[in-house]
């Protein structure tokens, strides 16, 4: 955990931000835009309307953290999946970490 928080650290370095909670959807977007395609699937969702447009960006602040703990420069369609699994309950045919008791 402590090395996902020094993988944000040094992308944020020089910004005002230290987490991947606390970054504007907008410089998300377009600062540090995820891996090709990753988004596919939650366009998909806001088409649908399944989504908005501010649960993007709350969605977004998500695969961040997964790629972060994941290891990976940028979040990819698996950790945005997840990340859309765990915000409108739908199987996304990822799977959830165990959760600690």
């Amino acid at each position: 955990m402590r090395e996902a928080r020094e993988r944000a650290g040094v992308r944020y370095a020089g910004t005002p931000w230290t987490v991947n909670g606390a970054v504007p959807g907008y410089e998300l977007r377009t600062r540090w835009p995820v891996a090709p395609g990753a988004l596919r699937e939650a366009e998909r969702d806001m088409e649908r309307g399944v989504l908005t447009a501010r649960g993007l960006d709350r969605v977004l602040r998500v695969p961040w953290t997964v790629a972060d703990l994941a290891g990976h420069d940028r979040p990819t369609g698996d950790d945005v999946a997840q990340a859309l699994q765990l915000r409108t309950g739908v199987n996304r045919g990822v799977p959830q970490p165990l959760r600690r008791a």
